[in-house]
This record gives structure tokens, sequence and C-alpha cells, in this order.
């Protein structure tokens, strides 16, 4: 019998460098919940303008009714993505597909499986099934449980947050934590960046991966605007000393002076 190669250790220490194994996700066909009709919360002004103005038509409508185009793309942007991974070499690993009854947990038409950073976090090799504010989002975790079992079978430690208290989508800013979610952290070595604030992670969340790492890691908290969901949609570490700061006023000023302090020129975009 031929042996069978022997996986690499999980060991994920800095947000750049050679990419060898990733998680890529899925499309979902939503229904836009009925209640946007009304309007769309406040909460939920993190999300594009044109995309805001467009969800009171397409309440109760698939995504593939309400936008036809928008969901194509999305699809094919997403597999085109693991198919070009793939032939440079890249592990890609898949969330499975998600049962109907995991689909209908706080069910209001809405699923997700597409930002796969966000339900997971892995630092060194610790890897982490998080917190996520929204409710819908919660059923996330079940499709990546896979990956994470595969992980643990290669010697990763993982860890589980405590499951949060659902509210309502209009609560969503005053809701109570601890939240952290994988677009909010960005590791760098021993000093990790956390994006902290009302629409995603917490600092509670920032606190709660602070115990678990341990003295050997170092948290900074990054304040975030409520206009801007996640720190990697305003922040991208793209090598040993350089940052590129993206969507203006997303991140507070005190991030520059985070990142000077860690030794990462800012760079702004043209």
């Amino acid at each position: 019998m031929t042996p069978q190669p022997r996986q690499p250790r999980i060991n994920v220490t800095h947000d750049w460098g050679v990419l060898r194994e990733t998680v890529v996700g899925r499309v979902i066909d939503f229904t836009f919940p009925a209640q946007l009709a009304a309007g769309v919360p406040e909460s939920l002004g993190f999300l594009p303008e044109r995309t805001r103005a467009s969800m009171p038509r397409w309440a109760g409508l698939r995504w593939s009714q309400a936008d036809p185009e928008g969901y194509g793309r999305c699809v094919e942007q997403v597999e085109a993505l693991a198919r070009f991974l793939t032939a440079r070499g890249v592990g890609v690993h898949r969330p499975r597909t998600l049962s109907d009854s995991e689909l209908g947990l706080y069910d209001d038409g809405f699923s997700m499986q597409t930002f796969v950073r966000d339900p997971m976090v892995v630092i060194g090799d610790q890897v982490v099934e998080t917190a996520l504010r929204l409710p819908a989002r919660f059923k996330e975790r079940f499709g990546l449980r896979p990956v994470f079992e595969e992980a643990q079978a290669r010697g990763a430690r993982c860890s589980v947050m405590p499951p949060p208290v659902p509210v309502p989508v209009t609560d969503l800013r005053t809701a109570e934590g601890p939240f952290l979610e994988g677009g909010d952290v960005l590791p760098m070595g021993r000093d990790i960046l956390v994006g902290t604030g009302r629409t995603a992670s917490d600092a509670a969340g920032a606190r709660w991966l602070e115990r678990l790492l341990g003295d050997g890691h170092r948290i900074h908290q990054v304040p975030l605007s409520d206009q801007v969901i996640h720190l990697d949609d305003g922040l991208t570490t793209v090598r040993e000393g350089l940052a590129r700061r993206g969507l203006p006023g997303a991140v507070h000023q005190r991030t520059a002076r985070t990142g000077r302090r860690l030794g990462a020129d800012r760079r702004e975009p043209p």
C-alpha cells in the first residue's frame, strides 16, 4: 500500500505570505427578508448605498429573481476564484451545503456561505469558530464544521466561542457580545489587529481572543466606523512594513498610529 503524504501542520502567523491553502465559500440563492419592504434598518448602514436603495423592492424575492445579473456575477466570481487557486497548486477547502433544517434556523429568508472568513479565525495552530453579530449568519458555522474537523485531525487546536443571544436586526448596534468575526482579525506575528465597533466584532470579542491566545500574542483593538462592517474592508496588510488603507473613513485615525507603532508604513488608495 502506498503511504499517503502527510498533511502539513496548520500554522498561520501573518495575513500575508505564500498562500498554501485556503477556504473558499459558496453562494446561496437566499430570499431577501419581507420586512425590508418597510425600509432598511439604520443598523445595516454599512451596506453599499445602491444595495440599500434596492432592498425594499427586492423584499420577499430570491436573489436570483431580484438581481439576476448580480447573483450570476457573484456565483461566477466565487467559483472562478476556487478554480484559479486550485490551478496554481493552492489547497482549496469548501464548506458543505447547509441542510434545510440548518437554513431554517433564525429563518427570515436570509442565508449566506460566501464570506467564510467571518465564521472562523486561525492564529498559529488555533482554529476558532467565531460568534457572528447578525443572527441569520449563525448557521454558517455548520457548513464549516468538516473543515474544522479536518484541521483538528492535523493537530490544530479548535475552540468555539459562546453563541450570542439573537436580537432583532434593528438592535444589532446595541447587542451584547462577545462578538468576533474573522474579517476583523489581521494577524501580524505576535501582534493581532482586531477591528471593533457596533457592526460586527466588539471589545468583548477582542478580549475573549486575547484570553484564548495568552501571553504569546498582543491584541490591538482598532475602532471602526458604523459605515463599515469589518476591518479588512478598510485595511490590508500587504507585506512586512506595508499596510494599505482602503475605504476613506472606514477606520479611525488611531489605526494609522497603531500601524506606525508596529512598524508599518501607510499607503492611501489612489
